[in-house]
């Protein structure tokens, strides 16, 4: 991953935190509306300064973490592609 993959994998993941799913999971009591609220502004927040941030300012700590967010990235996807697989979209 690089800082424009980086900037572009956020914008997705925090793109998906709008989908109405999320809402369910605070309608359900898995999480409180302030943590959905935070997590969905403090992402934006980053993909707001990424964006705005020269790429070669930010490829040192993409190219150190780069395991770890991709390692974070994987989990999203693996548990957000089972979620989206079960018949009514719940989770468990």
């Amino acid at each position: 991953m690089n800082a424009s993959g980086m900037t572009f994998v956020l914008s997705g993941v925090s793109a998906v935190l709008g989908m109405p799913f999320f809402q369910s999971i605070v309608a359900d009591g898995s999480v409180r509306q302030d943590e959905l609220d935070g997590t969905r502004e403090n992402l934006s927040a980053i993909v707001t300064t990424l964006r705005s941030t020269p790429p070669d300012k930010i490829e040192a700590m993409v190219a150190q973490y780069n395991e770890q967010l991709t390692a974070y990235l994987d989990k999203f996807n693996s548990e957000w592609g089972r979620i989206n697989s079960t018949p009514s979209g719940t989770h468990n």
